[in-house]
């Protein structure tokens, strides 16, 4: 499996070798992709995604949401085949299998809906990734956090 995701920093190498980092600005990814490649969500002005990319055996999405300017979070959808299907049905049994290979993550994470709270939050000195479940809304979450 292509390594996208350097544990020790958060930084993510995308298909094309360009290296997105916690201080990468949106005007960063729009030069490097092209205004007609971003999509802005009609839902968050702060939100921008990739179109999917073919990466080993998955289909990815890339999303990038920004605060005051600063990457804030990259989400990432991950399906087997190409993706058509939207952002918060998310496939958490893939998408924690492909966060721990990315991480090199060793501890076999069982998802158990019975619990409270659940989630797959994996921390370092630099922020967070993971699978989150939201119970309020029954949805799921999978991205790469920065710390402030």
């Amino acid at each position: 499996m292509k390594q996208l995701i350097n544990k020790d920093t958060g930084e993510l190498t995308l298909n094309n070798g360009f290296v997105v980092t916690k201080e990468t600005k949106l005007n960063d990814l729009l030069k490097k992709f092209g205004k007609d490649k971003f999509r802005q969500s009609e839902y968050a002005d702060d939100y921008y995604s990739l179109p999917q990319t073919k990466i080993d055996e998955y289909y990815v999405i890339f999303g990038f949401e920004f605060k005051d300017e600063k990457l804030k979070k990259i989400s990432f959808q991950v399906e087997t085949e190409p993706i058509k299907r939207e952002a918060w049905t998310s496939q958490r049994d893939l998408e924690t299998k492909w966060i721990a290979q990315q991480m090199n993550d060793k501890s076999n994470f069982i998802w158990n809906m019975k619990i409270a709270g659940r989630h797959y939050h994996l921390q370092y000195n630099w922020g967070c990734i993971g699978v989150y479940y939201d119970f309020k809304n029954g949805t799921f979450d999978s991205g790469l956090f920065y710390d402030k």
